[in-house]
């Protein structure tokens, strides 16, 4: 089978040339590459009001430190910051934007390396059934149908449920100021340096904080849907080496059993090798993993407890389910694909090697010792990506939270 007419994740790299964060196959590179600036440029663009809202608290908090005795100057001032929940919420998407950044970068620069990823797929060819990568990529695919459909109703539910139905909002406002400067019916809450309300300039900031919420998500789903099914093609492939290598004919000739012998340790290593490029390209996504779901996902527990409106609460709830999921998803994955590469060393003992003890002994012990090493998803200065760090970090946002309700 010719490598150009196999590829997997095919649906994955479909969703993102048509949200413009994949190179197009009918332009040129230099073509593709304005407009993924240009798409960059304009979601970074949609920013500008969180970025504003978090340089105005901070304006506004250090002045009343400096001049906490004049009463005109907080009521003037400080007028505009109500609620500490807008803050937190422009906080939330200040980190949403530098993980997106993270993200796109990672496509940006890496997009040759990811496609020769997709593509080296074929390199297992020799030694698997071409079933096994078709099977668990359509198990990929199905899993990344599942996504999308949950990250398209998120996203509707998020832009649409405060336009339609704004009394909470109205209820919790106290001011024409804050209603001005931060109307209801806005996806998100954040501090607008103009009047909001007014038809044309609400309809341009909902259109810009809608697109920022958009590619933020989805992006984020993609790249999450993509790193996960390569973890399942690498973990595929650990199970079938891991089958080659407790049914190697040992009994028979030595000369046959050596080159199976040889051609499981190839395979072996061609697994190795690969893992290696994806963890080496996907690790700075994952680090943004660690800081969005390590602070952001702790004030929106916040948000959760503290809101007296039911509308927020759901919305931040679907959110918080949201990067829960993902994270948790790629943390199980990993484990998964850590605890399966330590299992080659017991397939190999467990078979009937012992026949030609005196040959192989040498050849197993290498490979048994080099199996005992777990393939981990290691982040430099950040760790291994596993279950135990999933439960690290809820366990970190858990007591984020209460430290939070108790200030």
């Amino acid at each position: 089978m010719e490598k150009d007419k196999f590829k997997i994740l095919s649906l994955h790299i479909n969703v993102l040339i048509f949200l413009q964060f994949w190179p197009n196959p009918l332009f040129n590179n230099v073509v593709n590459n304005h407009i993924m600036s240009i798409v960059c440029f304009i979601t970074v663009t949609s920013c500008i009001p969180c970025i504003w809202t978090i340089y105005k608290v901070i304006y506004i908090f250090t002045n009343i430190i400096c001049y906490s005795i004049c009463i005109w100057f907080r009521s003037q001032v400080f007028e505009g910051m109500y609620d500490i929940g807008i803050l937190f919420e422009s906080f939330i998407c200040f980190v949403n934007i530098m993980a997106y950044l993270t993200a796109y970068w990672t496509i940006f620069r890496n997009k040759a390396v990811i496609e020769n990823l997709i593509n080296d797929i074929c390199i297992f060819l020799p030694y698997c059934p071409t079933n096994l990568i078709r099977d668990t990529d359509a198990s990929s695919i199905r899993y990344t149908k599942y996504l999308i459909v949950y990250v398209t109703l998120g996203v509707f539910v998020n832009l649409a449920w405060p336009a339609i139905s704004p009394e909470g909002c109205m209820r919790q406002r106290q001011s024409e100021y804050l209603l001005k400067h931060d109307p209801c019916g806005m996806p998100t809450h954040n501090y607008y340096p103009f009047d909001a309300s007014k038809p044309i300039p609400f309809w341009i900031a909902f259109a810009c904080e809608a697109l920022l919420t958009c590619n933020i998500c989805i992006l984020f789903s993609m790249v999450t849907a993509i790193i996960l099914g390569l973890l399942m093609q690498i973990t595929e492939q650990i199970k079938h080496c891991c089958d080659k290598f407790e049914h190697i004919n040992f009994k028979g000739d030595v000369e046959t059993a050596r080159k199976e012998f040889l051609e499981c340790v190839r395979y072996h290593r061609a697994i190795l090798e690969y893992a290696e490029r994806v963890f080496t390209v996907f690790a700075p996504v994952m680090s943004a993993y660690l800081v969005v779901t390590s602070s952001a996902t702790a004030l929106i527990g916040y948000q959760i407890v503290e809101t007296d409106n039911t509308q927020d609460r759901f919305r931040y709830a679907m959110l918080l389910l949201a990067w829960g999921c993902l994270f948790f998803m790629i943390c199980l994955y990993a484990q998964i694909l850590q605890d399966e590469s330590v299992l080659i060393a017991d397939a190999l003992y467990n078979s009937d090697w012992t026949c030609n003890s005196i040959y192989f002994r040498h050849y197993i012990i290498r490979v048994i010792a080099r199996a005992h090493k777990p393939l981990y998803f290691n982040i430099s200065f950040l760790g291994k990506i596993s279950l135990t760090r999933f439960v690290s970090v809820s366990n970190f946002n858990k007591h984020a939270v209460i430290i939070m309700n108790l200030l």
